[in-house]
């Protein structure tokens, strides 16, 4: 709810801290507490704080603004780690959420997009002509800092969702996991926020594959769709 409503009171919230400790409780692929925090055996009230994480993410995906994209970021990266190892029955139970509805959403932001206007701050200009047109500016400015800074932050959110997505595949030896992803993913949008991301962060890799592509050397997979995806 606040995160909808974008409330300041979120900036108090302990979301991120409680789900950054889960987090680091299963570091180094801890096996015994990421199965712990999927189901406690010996308490008689058992929390999937597996399943909640991503409920948490699906709650509020649809309404990811500047305030909230880092929380969501935590999320997706503390999933990743609650799978890695791997740790096959925490990878059935999120294959079993929305998650992978929920990356779909997240892949197809634009990284172009606007941080909503309230999250600029007041932009009027007050006390008089005088000194309208400097706050003018300063307004603008700081609309150009927080654009940068939250298409910086989308960014790190799709990037974070990919490597989730690759860690509920690691190891994986049974069709059931991928067939359930396929189910909800939509494998061209996947592709081509992997070419986005890989043109952003290492476009010389980029290079590097198209003139082995184009050697014949290797196949790509990039979407027919796509404009120009080894433009760098």
């Amino acid at each position: 709810v606040q995160a909808a409503k974008n409330d300041p009171r979120l900036e108090t919230s302990h979301v991120r801290l409680v789900i950054r400790f889960l987090h680091l409780l299963c570091e180094g692929h801890n096996e015994k507490l990421q199965n712990f925090l999927r189901h406690q055996p010996s308490s008689s009230r058992a929390v999937d704080m597996i399943s909640g994480i991503a409920n948490y993410v699906d709650a509020v995906t649809p309404y990811i603004n500047p305030r909230i994209v880092g929380e969501v970021t935590t999320a997706m990266s503390a999933l990743s780690e609650f799978v890695q190892n791997p740790c096959r029955p925490n990878q059935r139970v999120l294959v079993d959420t929305r998650l992978c509805a929920c990356a779909n959403e997240i892949l197809d932001m634009k990284n172009d997009q606007d941080p909503p206007e309230h999250a600029h701050g007041n932009t009027d200009a007050e006390g008089g002509a005088d000194h309208g047109t400097l706050k003018q500016t300063v307004a603008r400015q700081s609309a150009k800092e927080a654009r940068a800074a939250y298409q910086g932050a989308i960014n790190e959110l799709k990037a974070a969702t990919a490597t989730t997505l690759l860690s509920l595949l690691e190891c994986v030896d049974q069709p059931y996991i991928p067939e359930r992803m396929l189910a909800s993913l939509d494998s061209n949008r996947l592709i081509d926020n992997m070419n986005g991301l890989l043109k952003l962060y290492n476009p010389w890799l980029l290079l590097k594959l198209r003139d082995q592509h184009e050697a014949g050397e290797i196949q790509l997979n990039v979407s027919k769709h796509m404009d120009g995806p080894f433009d760098v």
